[in-house]
Formats: structure tokens, sequence, C-alpha cells
């Protein structure tokens, strides 16, 4: 597999686990869920994944010990990893990590999914 067809892998597997991690969100906190629901569907059928992968790897990748010792300034003061993304200026993860509607739990999940991001940002990158 060359390069070029690795990069569209990843592509596509970062577009099917964001679906995924985005629906695991919507079941969580429903109180937030049209916010994450509308970021689901532009997700789906406005933004390319290729612009996605651009903007995580430029707001994780300088961040990636912070996301790695799970420190929460992450969320609370960098800005948010999906904002640009939308035209509703939501700050979606500040505002999600502030609920009181995720316990310690929940968050170690986000983190593990943010961990994986990470991974495939770093993938996709070192493939140039």
């Amino acid at each position: 597999m060359d390069s070029f067809e690795k990069k569209i892998k990843l592509l596509r597997q970062l577009k099917e686990k964001l679906i995924v991690f985005l629906d695991e969100l919507i079941e969580l906190l429903p109180n937030h869920s049209q916010d994450l629901v509308n970021l689901r569907i532009h997700f789906l059928d406005s933004i390319p994944m290729e612009t996605v992968m651009d903007i995580m790897i430029e707001r994780m990748l300088p961040n990636k010990s912070m996301i790695e010792q799970r420190k929460d300034v992450f969320f609370l003061e960098q800005n948010d990893i999906f904002s640009g993304l939308s035209d509703d200026g939501v700050s979606y993860f500040r505002t999600i990590w502030t609920s009181k509607e995720l316990d310690d739990d929940d968050k170690a999940a986000i983190w593990d999914w943010f961990i994986f991001f990470l991974k495939l940002t770093e993938a996709y990158k070192k493939l140039g």
C-alpha cells in the first residue's frame, strides 16, 4: 500500500471513528444533543476529511503531552478542537467538559478517544 492509499485509509478511519465518538456523546449528553447532532451532520455532509485532519493536526499535535497526560486545561483553555468547523461558534468541548453530566469514567472515555485521534493524526502527518 502506497502513501496515498494509507492516507485515504486513515481519513476513512477518522470519519468513521468521529461519527462513533459523536454518537456516544449524543447518547451520553442528551442536553447537548442538538449541537452534537449538528456537528455530526456537518462532518458527514459538509467538511472534507482532509480539512478535519489538517485542523486536528494543527490543534492536537502541539498539545500532545497535554493530551497524553490528560490535563483538563486542554479542554478548558485551548481552542476547541472543532472551532471553525461549524458556523454556530459553539465551544463544544469546553461546554461538555464543564457539564455536570460527565463523571470521571465519562471523562476517561473521552480522553481515550482523544488519545486515539492523536495517534491517527500522528500517523497521517508522518505520511507527509
